[in-house]
């Protein structure tokens, strides 16, 4: 069901959802976010990212390796596929 702006129901939620974790993090204490920040980065310089130099990371890198380990083998998974078979739908078990 559509609103006058074209947006649906769903729609309003996500973006309501969103709006709350962002209001949120604007109100965390500076100490709390200074903590995060490092063990994002942490996270993204250990593990499978052992012999990453954690000062030649972007900001995306670190985000893109905040992921569930599972979630990233399974990409790349996906990317060694795309690789090996450009053309073709199969799958690596």
């Amino acid at each position: 069901m559509m609103n006058l702006r074209g947006h649906t129901f769903r729609e309003k939620i996500k973006r309501l959802k969103e709006q709350f974790w962002v209001g949120l993090a604007w109100w965390m204490p500076n100490k709390l976010v200074y903590w995060c920040v490092v063990r994002a980065m942490a996270n993204a310089t250990t593990g499978i990212w052992g012999d990453t130099i954690a000062s030649e990371l972007t900001a995306f890198q670190v985000l893109e390796r905040w992921r569930p380990v599972e979630e990233q083998i399974n990409l790349a998974k996906q990317q060694i596929q795309k690789e090996l078979h450009p053309d073709g739908p199969s799958q690596i078990d």
